[in-house]
């Protein structure tokens, strides 16, 4: 037949058009290299044509022909899932372009804007640190205060206070390297019976068991088992046994403040200010955030020396006289740090 003259001729080629199976309409699509499978059938058959002719019409037809047929439909069919999977992928490679823009969009916002996003983390980071040199100075205030008894030998005060002075002296770049390193990645992988710790839960605990290839490792973590993907967790070195240990510092504070006022009358200034020391000491560690002075009208010279005394100080954020139904002048309101 044609078909096969175009396919052993080096001279010719097979080209055929399709028709649309379900209204046998021209699609107007060349295909070159493919011969065209005959319509012939299918569309006598949708003209009505009676089925005893359309029976001997089957008989009459070759073997070969029938068998050839087949071999075009299952083409066309295959021809048909290659295009709808190139279309797939070129949907698929459109997106992967579109993300990639995106992703480049981001990219050169943050390298445009790095100096803000950098300045922003840096301001953070400096209030952060501002709290901590406030609440240091407060430590360094009360500790001022404290006097050596056999349980505060002075030696462990003087112990504290260089510490204080040397986390004080630390700038700011320095700060990461205070946190003690515990976790060291190691060169051979985790085995059965080592100590670990889980990202992402913050939990620590020993591994049982291990997959065979990769997945999840299971891990005791007292008496509770769990199974954890082996990429989340890290070996955790063992303490050095010769490290020596350094003496735990134990200093007493006191019984906690029963009241939130204290009463100074009838003191002379030196002790009035002494007891009101102790008391500021007591209530700031004990968490007040208010106190009550009372030192009665008198001539005045108490209530002075108390509220110069109170004037700068560390501890106190403001204070003031009482209103005259709790007091007056009799008594001074101190709001705390």
């Amino acid at each position: 037949n044609v078909a096969a003259f175009a396919e052993s001729n080096p001279h010719t080629t097979n080209g055929s058009f399709q028709l649309n199976p379900d209204t046998l309409e021209p699609t107007y699509e060349l295909t070159m290299g493919v011969p065209g499978r005959s319509y012939a059938m299918a569309v006598a058959e949708r003209l009505g044509l009676p089925e005893k002719i359309m029976e001997e019409s089957r008989d009459l037809m070759e073997p070969q022909h029938l068998r050839f047929e087949d071999w075009l439909n299952e083409l066309q069919g295959e021809r048909h899932q290659l295009q709808s999977g190139l279309e797939d992928t070129q949907r698929a490679k459109a997106e992967a372009e579109s993300l990639r823009d995106q992703l480049n969009e981001q990219v050169e916002y943050l390298v445009g804007h790095r100096d803000d996003i950098l300045g922003a983390a840096r301001q953070e980071i400096m209030s952060k640190f501002d709290q901590v040199r406030g609440k240091l100075q407060t430590a360094e205030a009360s500790l001022s205060w404290a006097t050596p008894t056999p349980n505060n030998p002075p030696e462990q005060i003087e112990r504290i206070e260089r510490i204080r002075r040397d986390l004080a002296a630390q700038e700011l770049e320095d700060l990461p390297a205070l946190a003690p390193t515990r976790l060291r990645a190691e060169p051979r992988p985790i085995a059965v019976g080592d100590t670990v710790f889980v990202r992402g839960l913050n939990l620590r605990g020993a591994v049982t068991d291990l997959p065979s290839q990769g997945g999840d490792a299971e891990i005791a973590i007292g008496n509770v088992r769990i199974n954890v993907d082996l990429n989340r967790l890290n070996r955790v070195d063992q303490e050095p046994a010769d490290e020596p240990q350094e003496e735990a510092v134990k200093i007493v504070v006191g019984p906690p403040v029963e009241s939130m006022e204290i009463d100074v009358r009838g003191l002379r200034a030196a002790e009035s200010i002494d007891r009101l020391e102790t008391f500021l000491d007591q209530a700031t560690r004990d968490g007040l955030i208010k106190i009550r002075v009372i030192h009665g009208r008198g001539t005045g010279a108490l209530r002075q020396a108390l509220r110069e005394h109170l004037d700068h100080h560390p501890l106190v954020e403001n204070f003031g006289a009482e209103p005259r139904e709790r007091g007056g002048n009799g008594a001074t309101w101190v709001d705390l740090r």
